[in-house]
C-alpha cells in the first residue's frame, strides 16, 4: 500500500492523476497551455527518483527533474522509452512524448516532480523502462520558493458496511505548515505531494491548487491565498486511495 509521503518545499495529491488527461492515458499533459513553446530549448537536467511500470493497459513514468541550468525554467522533458531488452522503441505518430514538469518556475538548481502516462497501443513495441531527457526549458520571472514545516499525517479508517465492525483504511489526512520565509508575496501559493510505495519507489505526484473549484472540498489552505513575506499558513489535504496507481 501506498503511504510514504515526501513533501517538497514547492508544491499535495488528489485522487486524480496528475495534471489534466486523456481519456484513454491517464497522466498525459494535454491541456494547450502546458504544451512545450515552439522557441524552448533544451536546458541541463539530471533526474532522480525515477520510475516507469505497467498497469492497466498504460505505461506510466514519474521522478524529479533537477533544474541544473543558471536561471528560473518552465521545464518540459521527452520520455524515450525502452523493450525489455533495453532497446529503444518508438511512439506512433501523432502521439505526444513531452510532459511537463508539475512547477511553473523552477529556480536554479531547484527540482519539480512530474507525472504521465500513455496507453499501450501508443507505442510500436512493449514499453518495459525508459529514459527521460530534456525536450525544452523556457526562461521564467522568479516567484517566491515555500517551505513545508510541520509535516504530520492520520490513517482515516471507516466501516466497510453500516452493520459491520470491520474497519478499513481508505485515506490518508496529511497536513503541514507552509513557510513563505522570503520578501516576496506568494499571490498562487501551490503544494506538491510526492507518494512513495513500501518498495522505496515513487509511483505518483501531483500539484494541488487551494484556488481550484474542484479540489475545495479535499484541501484547506488556512486563510486562503496570497500569502504575505514571512507568513506561515496550514495546509491540509485528505490523500483517497481510491484512484490512486494500484502498484
Amino acid at each position: 500500500m501506498i503511504r510514504n509521503v515526501l513533501i517538497l518545499s514547492l508544491l499535495i495529491l488528489f485522487t486524480a492523476p496528475a495534471c489534466e488527461s486523456k481519456a484513454d492515458a491517464p497522466g498525459v499533459s494535454a491541456p494547450s497551455q502546458l504544451q512545450m513553446p515552439k522557441d524552448a530549448k533544451p536546458s541541463p537536467i539530471s533526474v532522480d527518483d525515477f520510475n516507469c511500470w505497467v498497469e492497466n493497459g498504460n505505461f506510466y513514468v514519474t521522478g524529479i527533474c533537477n533544474n541544473l541550468d543558471m536561471y528560473w525554467n518552465e521545464v518540459w522533458l521527452r520520455v524515450e522509452p525502452l523493450d525489455a531488452e533495453g532497446k529503444p522503441i518508438t511512439m506512433k505518430s501523432g502521439v505526444n512524448d513531452v510532459i511537463r514538469v508539475l512547477s511553473d518556475a523552477v529556480p536554479p538548481r531547484g527540482r519539480s516532480s512530474f507525472f504521465g502516462g500513455w496507453p499501450l497501443s501508443a507505442f510500436n513495441g512493449t514499453p518495459d523502462s525508459a529514459r527521460m531527457v530534456s525536450a525544452g526549458s523556457k526562461q521564467t520571472t522568479a516567484g517566491p520558493i515555500l517551505i513545508a514545516e510541520e509535516v504530520s499525517g492520520v490513517k482515516m479508517l471507516f466501516n466497510q458496511t453500516t452493520d459491520s465492525v470491520e474497519v478499513k483504511e481508505s485515506q490518508w489526512l496529511t497536513s503541514f505548515m507552509l513557510n513563505n520565509a522570503l520578501n516576496v508575496q506568494a499571490d498562487k501559493p501551490r503544494s506538491e505531494i510526492l507518494l512513495y510505495g513500501r518498495d522505496k519507489k515513487l509511483y505518483f505526484s501531483m500539484v494541488l491548487n487551494p484556488d481550484d473549484p474542484a479540489m475545495k472540498k479535499n484541501i484547506t489552505l488556512e486563510k486562503g491565498s496570497p500569502i504575505g513575506p514571512g507568513e506561515k499558513r496550514r495546509f491540509s489535504a485528505y490523500v483517497f486511495y481510491q484512484g490512486l496507481p494500484q502498484k
